[in-house]
């Protein structure tokens, strides 16, 4: 059975390795700056593994061996999300 989680992001702009079960998908981000944050639909009896992310503003240029994930609105503010190789 698989459940969603909410994991923190240490900050903004900045990349983060957070430890996840294997198989994870991310269905959700917030990049309010006090409270970054992810949420992962998982299977909670699968190992973990570590998934390093950044988060970017608009504009802001990015690594070719980054992988998209999505982006999110925060008042005028467009972030997006990467998943670092």
């Amino acid at each position: 059975m698989q459940t969603i989680g909410r994991f923190e992001l240490a900050t903004v702009t900045r990349e983060t390795c957070i430890r996840i079960p294997q198989g994870s998908r991310i269905v959700r981000f917030s990049a309010r700056p006090m409270d970054p944050a992810v949420w992962v639909l998982f299977d909670p009896e699968m190992p973990t593994v570590i998934r390093c992310l950044r988060v970017v503003a608009t504009d802001t240029p990015v690594n070719d061996d980054w992988e998209y994930v999505t982006s999110t609105v925060e008042g005028s503010d467009v972030w997006h999300l990467f998943q670092m190789k």
